[in-house]
């Protein structure tokens, strides 16, 4: 059994001499194994000059590492008791040890730990930590996209309320000035096609009269640029072929076309039929070729051309959002000088315009932006200096085959019925009366809701049917029919009005109006619509509906 011999000179007052003592190596090995260091780890029992005299791990005795011999003897000569060092041990790797004298021997005993068993836990919750950190960021940066995302979301739902709430406030104004600008082209409309009337043929007289309602109609078109934003859905869409919308507004173009501007049309063969109000939609390719000519000038081209997409996937456009389905796309392309990219955010906005004072009214996108909305659609826009523009309008197709519209019959006249006319302006309950009596009506006038309920009191049979104004003071025109109707029932009430609103549908059919008519009245429509409701039975009347008998003037009826 292998020993090593541990010696020590004792001194004192009855025994002076040397005492020595062998010790076998398993008992040194036995109790260091039963320490717990864990893997990675050495024990180790040297004499000061580097020799090993037990180690935990052999089995028989052997040389102590070179490295840890000699960081032995270098503690010895310093004749420190404790020491520390790192040193590459070839039995655990690199490793930090402890050195401690024993006291009374020239022995030391050294503990060792390789460097990868001291930082496993460091490692480990190094590791943890960092997958946690990582999970963290990670999750921030998912929140942080998604709030990113939203706010995004929310500047352009922002902008669309910012328009809207622009086309609101401009449709609030339009209703203001649209009842009383409308008196006023109606009064002038109505007596000069009166004075056209009476004019001799070939004369001066009805050259000037011609003069005069051109000038009238101009501004009755410039109103119901501006009514166009306060009076979305007051006709029921219809099916609509897109070609001929195109067409008609290309040919209405080309008279007024410079020599060197080149307008070209490329339509589908097969037709393209979408639901939406005729009139509208051609305020908006109009308004569109309008600017295109404008921005080219004297010298250029223009292109509209209609094709047929699918869109696969939702997404957002300049004005509006493209859901997944069939649309129409209306190109219209022009060669000008483009539009500056600080000006494309603006160029929906009522009243702007970066045309000269006198060429353009801001008004023209602005209903563009109105009626592609209101027929469920949307526009791009791709502009640049010196690229030209390209507005692209997107609407939604339809599987409905557009109606034949039956060639309007002309008017009969009137039979003498009387007609009780009602308006809170004199000049215009006047004009009323001379149209109905050259159309073969006996007008009688109220300036007022107060004066025509006294003169129907004094006589309910006499009125064959009433027409009156919306708006007026004191009481409406929907009031003055639910009070008239009390006294007789059947009695056909028709509303004028100058302001068509988004209530007037609801207000004209709880009054039970037969119809609607838009001013600036024409003498013809308001014939075409008395000989429409006297000739038929009144239970066939009253079965009608508000969207039959509307008549739009501002549409172009």
């Amino acid at each position: 059994m292998p020993t090593f011999v541990l010696s020590r000179r004792l001194s004192g007052a009855s025994f002076r001499g040397t005492v020595a003592a062998a010790v076998r190596v398993d008992y040194f090995r036995k109790f260091y194994r039963g320490l717990e260091l864990g893997g990675g780890s050495t024990v180790d029992l040297l004499r000061s000059d580097g020799v090993s005299l037990v180690s935990r791990d052999g089995e028989m005795m052997s040389p102590a590492p070179e490295p840890l011999a000699a960081a032995v003897r270098q503690m010895a000569s310093s004749g420190a008791s404790h020491a520390q060092v790192t040193i590459d041990d070839p039995r655990i790797g690199r490793a930090h040890v402890s050195l401690c004298r024993v006291p009374g021997y020239a022995a030391v005993v050294a503990v060792g730990r390789s460097e990868a068993t001291v930082l496993q836990g460091w490692v480990h919750d190094a590791w943890t930590n960092a997958t946690r950190t990582f999970a963290i960021t990670a999750l921030a940066a998912l929140l942080l996209v998604a709030f990113l995302r939203q706010l995004r979301q929310h500047e352009r739902l922002t902008a669309h309320l910012h328009q809207s709430q622009k086309l609101e406030a401009l449709g609030t104004l339009a209703g203001g000035i649209a009842h009383d600008f409308n008196n006023i082209l109606g009064a002038i409309l109505g007596y000069g096609e009166l004075a056209k009337q009476g004019a001799p043929a070939g004369g001066a007289q009805l050259r000037y009269v011609d003069n005069i309602l051109l000038a009238a109609n101009r501004a009755r078109d410039l109103v119901a640029r501006v009514l166009a934003f306060s009076r979305p859905g007051i006709n029921a869409a219809r099916p609509v072929v897109l070609q001929q919308v195109v067409l008609d507004c290309v040919e209405l173009m080309r008279p007024s076309l410079p020599i060197d501007v080149n307008l070209d049309a490329r339509l589908l063969d097969e037709p393209v039929v979408a639901m939406g109000e005729a009139a509208q939609l051609h305020q908006v390719i109009g308004n569109l070729l309008t600017n295109a000519v404008q921005a080219v000038g004297e010298r250029g081209r223009v292109e509209v051309s209609i094709e047929v997409v699918q869109i696969e996937a939702a997404r957002d456009l300049a004005v509006g959002r493209l859901r997944a389905g069939r649309y129409a796309r209306i190109q219209v392309t022009d060669s000008g000088p483009g539009i500056a990219a600080h000006d494309l955010g603006r160029i929906f906005d009522p009243f702007f315009t970066t045309k000269p004072v006198g060429v353009g009214t801001g008004l023209g996108l602005s209903l563009v932006h109105a009626s592609v909305l209101e027929h469920k659609g949307a526009i791009a826009v791709e502009s640049g200096p010196g690229r030209g523009a390209r507005f692209d309008i997107y609407l939604p197709l339809t599987d409905r085959s557009p109606t034949v519209e039956a060639s309007p019959a002309v008017a009969p006249l009137g039979n003498g019925q009387a007609i009780l006319v009602v308006d809170d302006e004199a000049p215009l309950v006047r004009l009323a009366e001379e149209v109905l009596a050259s159309i073969g009506y006996e007008p009688v006038g109220c300036v007022g809701a107060q004066e025509a309920l006294e003169v129907f009191r004094a006589a309910p049979q006499r009125f064959d049917a009433v027409l009156s104004d919306v708006r007026m003071s004191g009481m409406s025109g929907p009031d003055l029919a639910l009070q008239l109707r009390k006294l007789r029932p059947d009695l056909p009430v028709i509303l004028m009005s100058g302001f068509c609103g988004p209530d007037l549908k609801e207000h004209a059919g709880a009054a039970q109006a037969r119809a609607i008519l838009l001013k600036p009245l024409k003498c013809a429509q308001l014939a075409q619509c008395l000989a429409a409701i006297f000739s038929q039975p009144v239970r066939a009347q009253a079965a009608r509906s508000i969207d039959a008998d509307l008549v739009d003037a501002i549409g172009g009826s």
